[in-house]
């Protein structure tokens, strides 16, 4: 019942007496004519028109009841469709004119809905001797159900189901009930639920299960709601994932193809290095046998050897030597000495000339480049160059840049600097304790392209990294 129908019901006007007409005679001993005024009966009327026409399986006397039991509760006014169905033929007739139904005429499972007429009664005639009845064998009659605690709580919670998921609020407890039965209950166990007061516990119950329910339907929207959340984040997860693997392969090939060019870089360089070392030991030991064939002494000393015996052969040989060790002196002093620079054609180099200054590998800090500079320096100058970064601090003013440098410069062969990203502590270190420590410091003016072409110098022997004086 909802609070604009209690409202209604509350402002009806109080009943009066009226005066009896022929036709209501027979009707003056049923409850039903007594206690119902006509604004009840049009309120009445209306609601058990509209329950008819919404449950195909409720009968006009049950629909005309629930009308009663919801709409005057605290009457207890007992339906007696006989004796009421004069007037309710009527209201019936004008809804069906303004709604387009023909519920009043409409024939559910028996005769069609017609106006009750009454008679006045007849005089009674006078009896007559009736035969005697022959005894008829009676009808089976259904056994009247009654529903279990569990029964009912079933029904019970498959209304209140029904209930929260009727968003329009069109279902009753009664109908909802009466669904329900069929939803969950065998067919054996089904009731005939035509008044609200026969299953009044169970919509009491049908009540107190709603709220349940619906926190119970919210709860599990919720958790799908989460699990499919969850589920497309794995789903990122897994997405990222693979892209990351993706990348990271892609690198260890890249960096093995780096590696492996490095490798045959380094053999290369190696092999080069040896035939050049080979090629200078036969040189010298050629220079060498050409000094020894010219000389004279060896002649001498073969005449000598048949004819000169005992001590004087012994002081023969002493001066010999020590001759022959001035001249191999004087030979390895031509072999060393720096030659003049020729002008000659690329086409006539020579090919076994060795730059003893040529470092094989250097050791070098390098400060004031990013990480990503790093990187591409170690991957240039790999096998050949190793490096230390030393980043500038946000405290350089303090002088921790400057101890950084000085803490990685230990044991290297050089120390690089951006000169325009250094602060001035890395500059005065540069030029006392740096110097002290007899590390070779590089201001480098430029970007990392000029660093780049610095150490190469260094590395073909071209400007070798000096102490500064």
């Amino acid at each position: 019942m909802t609070s604009k129908e209690r409202t209604r019901v509350k402002n009806l006007p109080k009943r009066k007496p009226e005066p009896a007409e022929p036709e209501q005679l027979e009707l003056q001993a049923t409850q039903t004519a007594a206690v119902l005024t006509p604004a009840e009966r049009e309120l009445i009327g209306t609601r058990a028109y509209h329950t008819y026409a919404a449950d195909p399986a409720i009968s006009r006397e049950a629909a005309l009841q629930t009308a009663v039991d919801e709409l005057l509760p605290e009457r207890r006014v007992k339906i007696n469709y006989g004796n009421i169905s004069h007037w309710v033929v009527k209201l019936w007739q004008q809804l069906d004119e303004q709604t387009g139904k023909t519920l009043a005429t409409e024939r559910r499972g028996g005769a069609p809905f017609k106006k009750v007429t009454i008679l006045k009664p007849e005089p009674a005639p006078e009896p007559v001797a009736a035969p005697e009845p022959v005894a008829a064998e009676p009808a089976p009659q259904k056994k009247k159900v009654f529903w279990k605690p569990d029964e009912a709580e079933q029904a019970a919670l498959e209304a209140a189901r029904l209930m929260v998921e009727d968003h329009e609020g069109k279902l009753s407890e009664l109908a909802a009930l009466r669904q329900a039965q069929i939803n969950v209950l065998p067919e054996d166990r089904h009731r005939t639920l035509n008044q609200v007061k026969v299953v009044e516990d169970v919509i009491e119950r049908v009540q107190q299960l709603m709220p349940i329910v619906r926190r119970n339907l919210a709860r599990k929207a919720q958790e799908e709601r989460e699990a499919a959340e969850a589920a497309a984040r794995i789903e990122a997860d897994r997405i990222e994932r693979e892209a990351r693997e993706a990348r990271e392969a892609e690198e260890r090939v890249r960096a093995e193809a780096e590696a492996e060019k490095a490798r045959l870089l380094a053999a290369e360089q190696e092999a080069r290095e040896r035939i050049h070392a080979e090629a200078f030991r036969s040189a010298v030991a050629q220079e060498v046998q050409r000094h020894l064939d010219a000389a004279p002494y060896t002649q001498l000393l073969g005449a000598l050897a048949k004819k000169v015996m005992g001590d004087f052969m012994g002081e023969l040989v002493k001066e010999m030597r020590s001759t022959m060790e001035k001249q191999l002196l004087g030979m390895v002093d031509e072999l060393t000495k720096p030659a003049a620079p020729a002008q000659a054609t690329p086409e006539a180099a020579p090919t076994n000339v060795v730059d003893l200054h040529k470092p094989e590998h250097l050791n070098i800090v390098v400060v004031g480049i990013g990480n990503q500079e790093y990187d591409q320096l170690r991957k240039d100058f790999f096998g050949s160059v190793t490096f230390k970064q030393v980043k500038v601090l946000a405290d350089s003013k303090n002088g921790q840049t400057a101890q950084a440098m000085l803490e990685a410069a230990k044991g290297m062969d050089a120390v690089c600097a951006m000169h325009h990203v250094v602060g001035h502590d890395v500059k005065v270190a540069a030029q006392t304790k740096l110097k002290d420590m007899k590390v070779p410091y590089v201001a480098v003016t430029g970007n990392l392209r000029d660093l780049r072409s610095r150490i190469k110098s260094a590395l073909s022997g071209e400007i070798p990294f000096e102490c500064a004086a």
